[in-house]
């Protein structure tokens, strides 16, 4: 069997090409699985510290909301380089937490102080 110089170097060729979409499709997957991790831990642990404030009444540490001095305890370790991703990740979800729960309170007040007023997106006569 006779193998031309020209069809071995088209093998080649294709060799190549299939080694570089493959290592593209490695790349794609990696960044997929991160996005997933970091989606994961960050909704996980707003959801944790949901299940913490709804059964405990909101516990503090240090006179902070548990989630909020979580939070920034996760993101100072990070900073000081231990299991850094993880723990941005970590410390997005319990801050993503907190601010949920800060907003949920505003809105709370917000809608019993408009209580009785009539509708706020209209203008109301005036006497």
């Amino acid at each position: 069997m006779n193998i031309s110089l020209r069809a071995l170097e088209d093998l080649e060729k294709k060799f190549t090409s299939a080694k570089t979409r493959l290592a593209n499709v490695q790349k794609s997957a990696q960044a997929i699985v991160g996005s997933v991790v970091q989606t994961t831990e960050v909704a996980g642990t707003a959801f944790g510290f949901g299940v913490i404030n709804g059964r405990w009444g909101s516990p503090e540490i240090l006179g902070m909301p548990v989630d909020l001095a979580f939070g920034i305890g996760m993101h100072l370790l990070a900073f000081v380089d231990v299991a850094e991703e993880h723990a941005h990740n970590i410390g997005d979800g319990a801050l993503s937490s907190y601010t949920a729960s800060l907003g949920a309170g505003i809105g709370r007040k917000m809608l019993v102080e408009s209580a009785g007023k009539g509708p706020t997106n209209q203008l109301q006569p005036q006497p």
